[in-house]
């Protein structure tokens, strides 16, 4: 008999055939959910190890060879390697690994998706622990900023960074103050007009290390001054920087909406004061309602809850605009991309 209906005939003698076909279906659908899970985090294995940026670099990798360079387990790594072949994410073969179509994808723009979640995977870690209230966020848990700022990085080059340089650009705006500038990739992106000058602060020392050393290598050195600062401290900055055109601020508000929209209301009505001239240009999220993402679960779904769990506040569009009024600002322009629930804004 062929061994394959031998083996049905058995199952089904054991359990009945329509309910072998039964289970069949019922496992397919709770495997996507549980692949997900396992092939997303064998994939940070590779991509945090450099693995995959090797393959990418080079066609392809013998994993011996990378396992010894690296100190890597060879047989975890060749698991981990059979596994994603398996899920045709790589292939891999007598002892080598190389991309297929698939994996090439992922590294392009879903590339920070992979980062952006990896710095929340603290949080979904311990999110039992969240729940039950043993643990708080802020205290007990972190995220992992730096793969945040990585992953909000490239995923912004590829929409809201070109979209807040173009209300830069078409506003004809030439000295542009970014607050939360990061590694200064968005005023990089401004840069590539020869006309502006820009200037950036934050108030993280790495994020600060991190732009000088990127600034030290480029040739924008003369063009692009950054520095350690405090945006709630506004009298101090319009000290540093006159002559601004236009303060840019890209997810920077919702940080600090915990308790309420009135330390950012008294933010904002500070840059109006201390930069009566400057026009203000904000990109910030705004809450979809539910019964749209049920209908259309985009990966707001993910941004919703990991900053829900993150004490992050995403306001309505409504109360934004409410927001920016109570300050004192006027809404020159403003574009909103419902597929990622991300508002721009040009305000004076």
């Amino acid at each position: 008999m062929n061994p394959v209906l031998d083996q049905i005939k058995f199952m089904s003698k054991i359990v009945g055939l329509g309910r072998v076909l039964s289970m069949r279906k019922k496992h397919a659908e709770g495997l996507k959910y549980v692949r997900g899970y396992v092939a997303t985090t064998c994939f940070w294995s590779l991509l945090n190890n450099g693995l995959l940026d090797e393959i990418r670099e080079k066609g392809s990798v013998e994993i011996k060879d990378f396992a010894e360079r690296r100190g890597l387990a060879l047989g975890a790594l060749g698991s981990i390697c059979e596994y994603l072949d398996g899920i045709k994410v790589i292939r891999y073969m007598h002892g080598r690994c190389s991309l297929v179509p698939g994996g090439k994808t992922l590294l392009e723009e879903p590339r920070g998706l992979f980062d952006l979640l990896y710095g929340y995977e603290p949080v979904l870690r311990e999110i039992e622990n969240l729940l039950k209230r043993e643990k708080t966020y802020g205290k007990d848990v972190w995220r992992r900023g730096d793969a945040v700022a990585r992953g909000s990085g490239e995923l912004g080059r590829q929409f809201p960074f070109l979209a807040v340089r173009e209300l830069v650009f078409s506003n004809g705006f030439r000295r542009v103050l970014d607050i939360g500038c990061g590694d200064l990739e968005f005023l990089f992106l401004l840069c590539e007009r020869p006309d502006i000058a820009c200037f950036g602060i934050d108030n993280d020392a790495r994020a600060l290390e991190c732009a000088q050393r990127r600034l030290k290598q480029s040739d924008l050195r003369d063009r692009i001054t950054v520095t350690l600062g405090d945006m709630f401290e506004v009298e101090d900055v319009a000290t540093r920087f006159r002559g601004i055109d236009a303060i840019t601020a890209i997810d920077v508000f919702h940080e600090y909406l915990l308790a309420g929209p009135d330390k950012v209301i008294d933010l904002l009505s500070a840059f109006r004061r201390h930069f009566p001239e400057a026009h203000l240009v904000v990109a910030e999220f705004f809450k979809l309602p539910h019964k749209w993402l049920r209908r259309i679960p985009t990966v707001t779904l993910e941004h919703h809850l990991l900053h829900a769990l993150t004490n992050q506040v995403i306001l309505p569009i409504g109360e934004w605009i409410e927001v920016f009024e109570k300050s004192g600002y006027r809404i020159v322009e403003k574009k909103l991309i419902h597929a990622i629930g991300h508002g721009y804004f040009v305000l004076k």
